[in-house]
């Protein structure tokens, strides 16, 4: 309502709506219009990234992140985001395509969303644009609440903790086969294949690390100190899913309780 309200009053080519806990660069509108322009896209929608403000958190944070990301690769096969998140954190539209879209879906009486998601534009079938914008814009996370904070709909069973279990032993069969490798003398085939397993495991450790820390404006530098954060890491995830599966719990007990009172 707030923005069916502001709309007639707003000025430009362009049209911009972001949520009010968002962060910007400062040239981050700025790539986002330039882009929009020069590609002739006429809605653009970028995600925010996360950003943790203290430094202990910035180095915990990539390693939790990997960790969750595990959790959802292995809960995909439920509805994709991507086809169920319709609302943008922020949103770049062309004031002529949000009034062609905005006219289209009008109907008396009935609030117009259409034209606020950019699942509207793309069933007027005006060229759109879905894309990764941590760089240019985050939200402030923190470590304790991670969930809450990236993914509040995400629903936890015991197959997640399983996950983390099996991800945390990878973890220190990596570094344990290291350390074997260096403080022994690898005169055989089996002794060397395990020294190549786990370095080529904590090498791509310490990239996914590292990557996981630039989209999350955290201390990438740490990525080959990974093992270090790993642990406080997976002891906040095992917290995390917890919390998530008593909230769900309680969510249900509720809705039973009410619809018995029913």
């Amino acid at each position: 309502r707030a923005l069916e309200q502001a709309q007639p009053t707003a000025r430009g080519r362009w049209m911009v709506i972001l949520d009010a806990y968002l962060n910007l660069d400062r040239f981050g509108i700025e790539m986002a219009l330039e882009f929009a322009g020069s590609n002739e896209i006429s809605a653009l929608t970028l995600r925010p990234g996360l950003q943790c403000r203290s430094f202990l958190q910035r180095l915990i944070a990539p390693s939790m992140e990997q960790l969750l990301q595990m959790v959802r690769i292995a809960h995909r096969r439920r509805s994709k985001r991507d086809t169920s998140d319709l609302e943008s954190s922020f949103l770049l539209v062309n004031r002529e395509a949000f009034e062609t879209v905005n006219r289209n879906n009008r109907m008396p009486g009935i609030l117009n969303e259409a034209a606020w998601n950019v699942w509207g534009y793309q069933l007027e079938n005006f060229r759109t644009f879905q894309g990764e914008g941590s760089r240019w814009m985050w939200r402030d996370a923190d470590v304790r609440s991670w969930s809450s904070d990236t993914d509040p709909e995400r629903r936890y069973s015991n197959r997640s903790a399983s996950f983390v279990i099996g991800s945390v032993v990878m973890a220190l069969v990596a570094v344990a086969g290291l350390a074997f490798g260096f403080t022994h003398r690898l005169d055989n085939f089996v002794g060397a294949s395990i020294l190549a397993f786990s370095a080529v495991s904590y090498s791509l450790m310490a990239i996914s690390y590292f990557l996981f820390a630039r989209r999350l404006r955290a201390a990438g530098w740490f990525a080959p100190l990974w093992f270090l954060s790993y642990l406080p890491a997976s002891v906040l995830t095992f917290m995390e899913i917890r919390r998530g599966r008593n909230a769900a719990a309680h969510s249900s007990l509720d809705a039973k309780s009410q619809k018995t009172v029913g």
